[in-house]
């Protein structure tokens, strides 16, 4: 096993609360009283309507800070079936958040994560528009060895906006086999239906949609 893998070991077994944070599993904590947080109901602009926050998941150990501002992540040469990830950030009444910004990283075709920071390798930061929308191009990320078994394929996301909750998670994909009951990071929320969605390909290029709902911050005093 690599230096890479066992810092994970340790990190995950050592200190899952420090990777977690408040924008994990138990980020909910930190929601305003009387937010809604059951199912999504209607439509984004239906009257009413209510949207449910999204789940987190842990950091990990490969985040790199200051990544720089762009929506397209792979380099055009980058080994991978191609990827685009669109979606909107929402609050829970479902109404769009202009100007979040998301933070996003991945590992590349071999389950490899960039390091230099001269590249960041499938690595970006990018705002949403003024109807909360995004959307990224990549590569499909490969799945990597965890001790005995290997992690689904996955990308992780910061998302923040002032006045929310900050969310660290990660977004998973339909019908992989690694997904539970094999995924061996028990700390992870591979489980969370939410952070699951499916691909269609069109033209070569695979598809999917993942929208973020944020929590707006707990006001003080």
């Amino acid at each position: 096993m690599d230096q890479r893998r066992r810092g994970f070991l340790r990190l995950l077994a050592a200190a899952p609360l420090a990777l977690m944070g408040n924008s994990c599993r138990n980020g909910r904590a930190e929601v305003e009283a009387g937010e809604t947080l059951g199912t999504a109901t209607g439509g984004a602009d239906a009257p009413g309507a209510a949207c449910e926050v999204t789940g987190g998941d842990i950091l990990g150990p490969f985040h790199i800070k200051n990544a720089p501002s762009r929506n397209v992540l792979a380099d055009p040469l980058e080994p991978g079936k191609r990827l685009k990830i669109k979606g909107r950030v929402l609050d829970v009444d479902c109404k769009p958040l202009a100007g979040a910004m998301l933070d996003v990283w991945h590992a590349d075709d071999r389950g490899e994560y960039g390091t230099d920071t001269t590249t960041y390798k499938l690595r970006g930061q990018m705002v949403t528009a003024a109807d909360g929308s995004y959307e990224l191009e990549t590569i499909l990320p490969g799945a990597y060895r965890l001790g005995s078994s290997f992690r689904p394929r996955h990308v992780h996301f910061i998302a923040s906006q002032p006045g929310f909750v900050p969310l660290t998670t990660q977004l998973y994909f339909a019908g992989d086999p690694q997904l539970p009951p094999n995924d061996p990071c028990s700390d992870c929320a591979s489980d969370d239906a939410s952070l699951v969605i499916a691909l269609t390909e069109d033209s070569g290029i695979m598809h999917g949609t993942f929208d973020i709902v944020l929590a707006r911050a707990r006001r003080r005093g």
